[in-house]
């Protein structure tokens, strides 16, 4: 993993490099100025910071300029290489950044993909969405190296049939905190298959995401066993270190199903998805009677109206999480893995003062769930992209890896500097009801807008309104306990953006933003004004 961490230097060189190869190629450039202005006593407003690819601060006031430079190479008819570098810098000199740096070898339709890339696999609508679960734009690209068909593919010998198919490694190389593992690794990959050219063409996928490995902060490092990641399954290697993860799968998992289909109807394309998340084997297996958890959603695209050009709804929810059920019985304060019991019978007396009776496994797992779960199964309060190794989860640079909605400690921080949420992981609150709508349209030939309008209904967490992983606080009737979220928080996010741009020179684009928020958390206004320049030139090769 060094490789990778120094990928920067290597791919910046090639990215030069590239510029001497290229033989009557495009080069594409962007140079953007950007202005945030917003109330100092109150939290960024929620679309000015979320949704876009981790870059923005939360500063109040922000100016910054953004240069992105993007070179194409095609050395073939069937191979060539894509290049591309991001330079955004802070006009006050804090936070300056290369979000983007990657090089990708293009064969056919198979890709390598080295470097910082920002790209999302099951995103529908970019720009109008509330962000995927997974592989959303709302974080900054880790460096990753990947390989696969990042794009649907028709089959060469079933022309109706497309798909799509790859796989990630790369490492959270940001600060991950006291509690947080240094440099952990992540996994990803993704498989999805679709109809093409038929009246309803349905599509099925599956992504799967995992954080493994990395040191602790006492500089032990943590066996990656990448086999046992890749695969899901337990791993005597890390189990040495954390006895779970013998009887558990080897690192932090999640991921989702994801299935739907589209519809041409003369050039508008209407597509309908519904996805499935999961963040452990009780949520994948009980996936298909009982998961209640779901993002569903309809993007209308190429919509033959002045007015209206593109639409997207989507509703999700993810606050039942495999129940309220613990994780696992915690007896005497020890976890306890039933399978690891070698004598029922001791294990009742010793614990619970019970006879002998030849107890079995699922008498004794009856018996826990009846007595310590309040008649709830054991598997629940999956806690959706937190992980109790992996203290920071699915996020990086404090952005999470998936659904905005999900807030983090800093987040609410941000709200009231005085919360604390003693009981909780990174994210402190994924248990989330939103109903989002987003439309795009044009208002003159030089002027178009985008909207957003968000309503969430927050629960914060399950650990967090219990007092921890195996606590019960929010069935006792006479706590004193005043837990921020205990009632339930409404917010409502709103986004209004015009763009317009020069009508004798297109290239220049100006764009205004007002954004408000409101709601039982906060109530937040706030604007962004930005001016950019896009443009090309081709290097011939003599």
């Amino acid at each position: 993993m060094m490789l990778i961490l120094r990928y920067t230097y290597i791919v910046y060189l090639i990215f030069v490099a590239s510029f001497t190869l290229a033989n009557d190629d495009s080069v594409k450039y962007d140079i953007g100025l950007h202005n945030i202005f917003s109330r100092t006593e109150t939290p960024l407003p929620f679309w000015l910071l979320f949704g876009n690819n981790g870059i923005i601060g939360h500063h109040n006031q922000q100016s910054f300029a953004i240069f992105s430079v993007n070179v194409p190479i095609q050395i073939k008819s069937k191979f060539g290489i894509q290049s591309g570098i991001t330079f955004l810098g802070n006009m006050y000199g804090n936070n300056s950044m290369l979000p983007e740096v990657f090089i990708n070898f293009e064969l056919f339709n198979f890709e390598i993909k080295a470097g910082k890339e920002s790209y999302s696999i099951n995103q529908y609508g970019d720009g109008l969405n509330q962000g995927s679960w997974l592989l959303s734009n709302n974080f900054r690209p880790p460096p990753r190296l990947g390989f696969g068909i990042f794009k649907y593919t028709v089959l060469p010998f079933i022309p109706f049939i497309e798909i799509k198919g790859a796989a990630n490694i790369g490492v959270l190389n940001d600060d991950r905190g006291n509690r947080g593992i240094i440099n952990p690794l992540l996994h990803e990959k993704f498989g999805y298959i679709r109809s093409t050219g038929l009246p309803i063409n349905p599509h099925i996928g599956l992504i799967h995401s995992a954080i493994f490995g990395g040191k602790l902060p006492n500089g032990n490092k943590i066996p990656g066993d990448f086999i046992s990641v890749f695969f899901a399954t337990p791993s005597r290697k890390v189990g040495e270190l954390f006895p779970g993860e013998a009887s558990n799968v080897a690192g932090a998992h999640s991921g989702l199903f994801d299935f739907g289909f589209y519809l041409d109807v003369k050039k508008t394309r209407i597509q309908f998805y519904h996805q499935k998340p999961f963040t452990d084997g009780s949520g994948f297996i009980r996936f298909f009677r009982f998961n209640k958890d779901m993002l569903t959603g309809v993007h209308i695209s190429n919509i033959q109206k002045t007015w209206l050009t593109e639409f997207l709804f989507q509703y999700s929810n993810t606050q039942w999480q495999s129940g309220p059920g613990s994780p696992d019985p915690v007896v005497n304060g020890n976890f306890v893995f039933l399978d690891q019991i070698e004598d029922y019978d001791r294990f009742m007396d010793e614990n619970f003062n019970l006879p002998p009776q030849k107890y079995t496994r699922d008498q004794v797992s009856d018996y826990l769930v009846e007595n310590l779960n309040y008649g709830y199964r054991f598997g629940g309060r999956d806690n959706y992209l937190n992980n109790y190794m992996y203290h920071k989860g699915w996020t990086y640079h404090g952005f999470v890896m998936g659904n905005p909605l999900m807030l983090t400690y800093d987040r609410m921080r941000a709200v009231d500097p005085n919360l604390n949420f003693p009981y909780d992981r990174f994210i402190v609150n994924n248990r989330v009801k939103s109903f989002h709508t987003g439309v795009k349209g044009n208002i003159s030939k030089a002027t178009s807008y985008r909207f957003l309008y968000t309503s969430s209904g927050n629960l914060g967490t399950y650990f967090g309104e219990n007092q921890g992983f195996s606590g019960w606080e929010s069935l006792n009737v006479n706590s004193e306990y005043n837990y921020y979220f205990k009632e339930g928080k409404y917010q409502n996010y709103i986004l209004l953006e015009l763009n317009v741009e020069l009508p004798k020179n297109p290239s220049f684009n100006f764009s205004a933003s007002t954004a408000f928020d409101f709601g039982d958390m906060y109530k937040s206004l706030g604007f962004i004004f930005s001016a950019s320049y896009s443009g090309g030139f081709t290097i011939n090769k003599k």
